[in-house]
Formats: C-alpha cells, structure tokens, sequence
C-alpha cells in the first residue's frame, strides 16, 4: 500500500501542486495589498470630502454675509425715502392695502 502511495506521487503532480500553493500566496498578498490601497483611497476620498465642506461652508458665509449688507443697504434705502417721501409712502401703503384686499375679497 505504501508503494501504491508512492506511485501516484508523480514531479508532474508535485509541480502542480507547488505552482498552486505559489499562486494562493500571491492572492494572499494580493488580498493584502488591495486591501491597503483601499484603505489609502478611502482616507484620501474623506480628506477631500472634508476639505470641500470647508471651502463649500466658507463660501456660504460669505454669501451669507453679502446678502445681509445688500438686505441692510436696501432697508436704509427704503428708510430714507419713506423720510423723503412720506406722502408716497403712504399711497403705495394704501394702493398696496387695495390690491391685497382686492385679491383676499370673497365674491358671491
């Protein structure tokens, strides 16, 4: 039994079997490397993500803040020529008050 064993031991059998455990050690580390590299991007992707928050919130602050000024400068605008024009002011506040009343009004 033991010759029988021996027999079937073949150097094509042992090649084969050598050339596969060679090749599931370069999968393992195959395995291992893209896993490294995935890592890497992910660190890199979530850098970029947070850098574009930031550019994208500081943007939004200065928006914020021009909007604010032209709200202000059109407020005193405002401000001014009802000081001006007080009588105009009143009658675009009573034109105003008619359109709204008009569109408001239930006709039967």
């Amino acid at each position: 039994m033991a010759q029988a064993k021996a027999k079937t031991q073949n150097p094509d059998y042992e090649k084969l079997r050598e050339e596969f455990d060679t090749l599931r050690s370069d999968f393992r580390s195959l395995t291992r490397e893209l896993k490294a590299f995935a890592r890497h991007e992910e660190r890199t992707l979530a850098d970029r993500a947070n850098e574009r928050v930031v550019a994208l919130k500081s943007a939004g602050e200065h928006q914020y803040e021009l909007a604010r000024d032209y709200a202000i400068d059109a407020a005193k605008t405002a401000e001014e020529t009802v000081r001006e024009h007080p009588g105009y002011a009143v009658a675009g506040a009573a034109a105003l008050g008619f359109l709204l009343g008009a569109f408001t009004v239930r006709r039967r």
